[in-house]
């Protein structure tokens, strides 16, 4: 069995090493559920960098995988967000952008209030937690525009949780 498991790793390519981390990324409930974290953020990137939108989102629970050490392998990527689901992008206002960084995630995991549950790229945030509310949030440094019209990209099943499956493309 372990012979066929390192077969097909090698048959698929999950053992190249894409690149290499001096200091480990950290998977752990109190970097991906307690605000910013660079594994979080990893992710985020990818998805901002790749779609060419505004804000990137993902939510905590959909972070799978490791701690990220030493030589990164494509498997260890694949790892990180493993769900079959795709990245979509969608078009919301920035009121509502604002309503959705102001939830923190509550919408997606509202019985766990004391964690903020959403990664993010293209956007800043201050969150006081002792009142649980959004204090500040910037979009590319500026501040939001309630008016304007920001694209967001997420993985679906965030964006069906967060209702902006009508505006998805």
């Amino acid at each position: 069995m372990q012979r066929r498991y390192r077969d097909r790793i090698e048959n698929e390519g999950l053992d190249r090493v894409v690149t290499t981390v001096e200091t480990p990324v950290i998977h752990a409930v109190e970097t991906l559920f307690q605000g910013e974290s660079r594994l979080g953020n990893f992710i985020t990137d990818a998805y901002w960098w790749v779609s060419d939108a505004t804000v990137a989102l993902q939510h905590s629970a959909g972070i799978r995988g490791t701690t990220l050490e030493e030589a990164v392998t494509v498997g260890d990527l694949m790892r990180l967000v493993p769900f079959e689901k795709d990245v979509v992008r969608s078009e919301v206002s920035g009121a509502t952008l604002r309503d959705i960084l102001a939830a923190g995630g509550d919408r997606v995991y509202p019985s766990y209030p004391e964690f903020w549950h959403l990664h993010l790229s293209g956007a800043a945030v201050t969150f006081d937690y002792s009142e649980r509310e959004l204090t500040t949030v910037t979009v590319g440094g500026e501040p939001i525009d309630p008016v304007a019209t920001y694209s967001v990209v997420a993985p679906e099943n965030l964006v069906r949780s967060l209702d902006l499956s009508d505006s998805s493309s």
